[in-house]
C-alpha cells in the first residue's frame, strides 16, 4: 500500500466501486423511482393504446411484455421492468375492476365502465374506505361488550359496611 494521492479521479464505470470505495449495490440507488410509477407507466401505455396513439400489429395484443417494452421506452430505461411486475399491476386492476383482460394471452383490452367513471385513484380511495370500514367492524365484533356491573358484591350494592351480607359469610371476621 502506498500514500500517494491521485490527482484526477478516474471516473466510474458500472463495474467498479464509486469512487468513495462504497459497491454500486450498497450505494443508493440513482434510479430509484416513487411508490406507484410502474403503474402509472403502465397506465399511459393502456390509454395510449386506447386512444390509438399506440397502434399493434394485426393480431397482436398489449400483454405484459409488450407494456413493459413500452415503459421502457417512455422512462428511458437501460432494462425493461419486469414482465411479472407488469402481470402484477394488470391483476390489481382486473381484481378492482379498474380493467378487463383477455385471458389467452393475458393482455389489455379496455377498461371498465367502473374504470372509465371514477379512475384508477377514485378506485382505489373506494377500496381503502371500505376496507378501512371492515376492519372497524372487525375491531367491534372481536371487543366484548362488558358493561360494568351495578349492584351485586363488586360494585357498590348489598355488601358495603353497615349491610348485613358478613353474617353467613364463613371468612368474615364480623366487622
Amino acid at each position: 500500500m502506498s500514500d500517494t494521492t491521485m490527482t484526477e479521479e478516474a471516473p466510474a464505470t458500472p463495474d467498479t466501486p464509486e469512487p468513495d470505495g462504497v459497491p454500486e449495490e450498497d450505494a443508493p440507488a440513482k434510479e430509484r423511482r416513487p411508490r406507484g410509477w410502474l403503474a402509472a407507466s403502465v397506465k399511459a401505455v393502456c390509454d395510449r393504446y386506447i386512444t390509438g396513439a399506440l397502434t399493434l400489429p394485426e393480431g397482436k395484443s398489449l400483454t405484459p411484455h409488450l407494456v413493459a417494452r413500452e415503459v421502457q421506452k417512455d422512462e428511458g430505461m437501460d432494462k425493461p421492468p419486469s414482465v411479472g411486475a407488469v402481470s402484477a399491476v394488470f391483476k390489481r386492476w382486473d381484481e378492482y375492476e379498474f380493467a378487463q383482460f383477455s385471458q389467452k394471452p393475458f393482455a389489455f383490452t379496455d377498461y371498465t365502465e367502473k374504470g372509465r367513471e371514477k379512475g384508477l385513484q377514485g378506485i382505489i380511495a373506494d377500496r381503502r374506505t371500505v376496507r378501512k370500514e371492515e376492519r372497524a367492524s372487525r375491531k367491534a365484533e372481536d371487543k366484548p361488550e362488558t358493561e360494568p356491573q351495578v349492584g351485586g358484591d363488586i360494585v357498590g350494592g348489598d355488601s358495603g359496611p353497615g349491610s348485613d351480607s358478613h353474617v353467613n359469610d364463613p371468612f368474615s371476621t364480623g366487622f
